[in-house]
């Protein structure tokens, strides 16, 4: 039970496949989670040759999080949410995308001395198993943005990672600054859907062109 008494949780190891896998079974009211420490004697570890935690899992929804050095309190480890699933899936955690934390992610992991899975959901009687925890150093992108041949923004992406236009251009304002007395431009979008990044990636802003009309 938690410290309050109102969540339970167990630890069994499984069989999965040749091997296996760690297994909880919780019911939770307030709280209830699972660490593993990475060393032995507690020290921290530094992972900062990592980019992205992999692992196998199949259960309820829970936060993965990375404890630290660095933390003050629960409140400032960093945190990736994965989905509730009822069969076995892979779920890969870029160090970029974390959440929360007292410093950066990549200060963050320097420094790491946990693995926990956490926030199972409340009110909720489930469990989850995992295997396979793995650190990846990935290889890494460039993505940029471009409208014609002015670069807006660039970005360096891992493997499989997404990304987002975050550049300082208002490209719909910029497309009502090239309307002139003749033509209307409106900006719907870039030349490539945004997608798990596989290799070097350009997109191109795209605008549509009409004749301006005039009332008299």
């Amino acid at each position: 039970k938690d410290a309050y008494g109102l969540s339970e949780i167990s630890k069994e190891i499984v069989a999965k496949d040749d091997g296996n896998a760690m297994k909880v079974k919780y019911t939770v009211d307030r709280w209830a989670g699972l660490g593993i420490d990475l060393s032995a004697d507690g020290h921290p570890v530094d992972l900062s040759q990592c980019n992205a935690i992999r692992y196998d899992y199949k259960g309820g929804r829970h936060t993965f999080e990375i404890g630290s050095a660095f933390d003050e309190d629960y409140d400032y480890r960093i945190k990736s949410y994965a989905r509730t699933s009822r069969e076995w899936t892979t779920a890969t955690h870029y160090i970029k995308g974390f959440y929360g934390g007292s410093v950066e992610p990549s200060l963050s992991i320097t420094r790491a001395t946990q693995f926990i899975w956490d926030d199972f959901d409340y009110d909720d009687e489930d469990s989850l198993e995992v295997d396979n925890v793995r650190c990846l150093n990935l290889p890494t992108y460039a993505v940029k943005f471009y409208n014609g041949e002015e670069l807006l923004y660039s970005e360096t992406v891992v493997e499989g990672d997404e990304t987002w236009y975050r550049g300082d251009v208002d490209l719909y304002e910029q497309a009502r600054d090239m309307s002139n007395n003749q033509y209307v431009y409106n900006f719907v979008g870039w030349d490539l859907e945004y997608a798990p990044i596989m290799a070097e990636t350009n997109y191109h802003a795209v605008f549509d062109t009409s004749l301006k009309t005039y009332t008299i």
